[in-house]
C-alpha cells in the first residue's frame, strides 16, 4: 500500500493500471493473498513504476503468512 499511496493512486486506479481486480490488489495489500502471480507482482511494479530493488521489497512484503484466514473456534 505504500507504493500506492506514493503514487497517490486509489486502489481503483492502480488496479486498472495494473490490469488486475481491485479484488486482487484488495487481497495483496491486506495479505490475504499468500502467493499472488508473479505476473500480477510484475504488473504492480511497471504500474507503480518501481525500482528493480523496490520490486524485490514488494516480492518479499507479499510472500508472508495468511493474515485473513477465518479462525475455527
Amino acid at each position: 500500500m505504500e507504493y500506492r499511496l506514493r503514487a497517490n493512486l486509489s486502489q481503483e486506479e492502480l488496479a486498472d493500471k495494473a490490469q488486475l481486480s481491485v479484488r486482487a490488489l484488495r487481497n495483496i495489500e491486506r495479505g490475504c493473498t499468500r502467493y499472488p502471480h508473479i505476473k500480477s507482482v510484475r504488473r504492480l511494479t511497471s504500474a507503480l513504476q518501481l525500482t528493480d530493488e523496490e520490486g524485490e521489497v514488494l516480492l518479499r512484503m507479499v510472500d508472508r503468512p495468511l493474515s485473513c484466514r477465518r479462525q475455527r473456534g
